[in-house]
């Protein structure tokens, strides 16, 4: 049998992308209305011939100058683009024109959260695989290697679905310092060959100002309530703190999905549960552990450290967890795994972040999982 882990996720990458996404294309937000997707497209190949590298200037663009609030990044738009902070919350600058259906966000990745040998071209690939996990029929249709201002940056056109909305993406990753940046422009396909003159003038206007943003706490999403997820399958359910909600996508496995996100954090939790008939006779929660740990997460993560399982108890239910930090697609992530046994079901609880972020988190993490329900 093929146990339902899955795919260990990666970066926060699959939700990245997706909140600005849908929070953009066919929006209404009182700032114009929305616009139906245009007609099929054909299909473009993915593949492209090699283009050499360009160095860019600083083009002429009028209109305005956005910083982020920080000053550490800079992008002109033009005058009927207005600042727009709501398109993603980890964005350090958005900026949009709604009623045209025209985006922009910039988003900073410290390299730390990265293996020790990630290059740009490793940044770039495991951003666009989590977008592919975050739409649907994705599809490369150019990539280049350019440089802004002096900074070595990758640029792809790409074409996806999203809420049965087809979109098209004119996406820069770039390097500087310490720092990849994704820097996303995007519009509904029927609009895209329209504004991608005015997305590439954007794009290369992108400037940073200072060694280092300052992104603070980021605040957290929601209205400060508790919220309360029940699994898809009717089996589980879990409370989680303020600024937690749901997150599809995840992992397709899973019967619950759920995510905080801001500007300066990042916690993601899937709940997956297998019938214990699935299983030979006699298999304990402890056997259980074995095949999770020792052959499913050791199997998907490299240079996988974990530590040694706790038993415990969750509402009068048994439990083993563990911690595990490795490397996934050259991210480095913690993951606190609990698994809990019920009469008919195993569970898994896994809650993840990025690796120096874990210790801080665990806290919130036992508070939530001490709220886990299992029928």
């Amino acid at each position: 049998m093929t146990l339902k882990i899955g795919k260990v996720s990666t970066l926060m990458a699959s939700a990245v992308l997706t909140v600005g996404i849908l929070a953009g294309c066919g929006a209404d937000n009182g700032k114009g209305g929305e616009t139906p997707p245009g007609e099929p497209q054909e299909s473009q190949s993915p593949e492209t011939s090699p283009t050499p590298d360009t160095d860019t200037e600083a083009p002429e663009l009028e209109g305005n100058a956005l910083e982020s609030a920080d000053g550490h990044l800079q992008i002109h738009v033009p005058d009927d683009w207005k600042e727009d902070n709501e398109l993603n919350p980890q964005a350090l600058l958005g900026a949009s024109n709604r009623a045209q259906e025209k985006y922009f966000i910039a988003l900073p990745f410290h390299k730390s959260d990265l293996a020790d040998d990630a290059a740009l071209d490793d940044f770039a690939s495991v951003m666009n695989d989590n977008l592919s996990m975050s739409t649907t029929n994705m599809q490369i249709v150019d990539e280049q290697d350019i440089q802004i201002d002096g900074m070595n940056a990758k640029q792809y056109e790409l074409t996806a679905e999203v809420d049965q909305i087809k979109v098209t993406y004119l996406l820069n990753y770039v390097e500087q310092g310490e720092y990849f940046y994704q820097l996303a422009t995007w519009s509904t396909q029927s609009k895209f060959a329209e504004h991608k003159s005015e997305f590439e003038q954007v794009l290369k206007s992108f400037r940073v100002l200072t060694d280092t943003p300052d992104i603070g706490d980021g605040g957290t999403a929601g209205d400060g309530s508790e919220v309360t997820l029940e699994g898809t399958d009717g089996l589980t359910a879990i409370t989680l703190p303020p600024g937690w909600q749901e997150m599809p996508g995840l992992n397709p496995e899973a019967s619950i999905q759920a995510a905080k996100v801001s500007m300066s954090d990042e916690n993601y939790l899937l709940v997956i549960s297998e019938n214990k008939a699935d299983f030979s006779d006699g298999t304990a929660l402890e056997d259980y552990m074995g095949l999770i740990k020792d052959i499913q997460m050791a199997q998907s993560i490299e240079n996988g450290s974990f530590t040694d399982p706790q038993a415990s108890t969750i509402n009068g239910m048994n439990a083993y967890q563990f911690e595990v930090r490795g490397e996934v697609e050259k991210v480095k992530i913690g993951y606190l795994v609990t698994l809990i046994e019920s009469n008919d079901h195993f569970h898994q609880v896994i809650f993840w972040t990025t690796d120096h972020k874990l210790d801080n988190s665990k806290g919130e993490y036992q508070e939530a999982l001490q709220t886990f329900e299992a029928n």
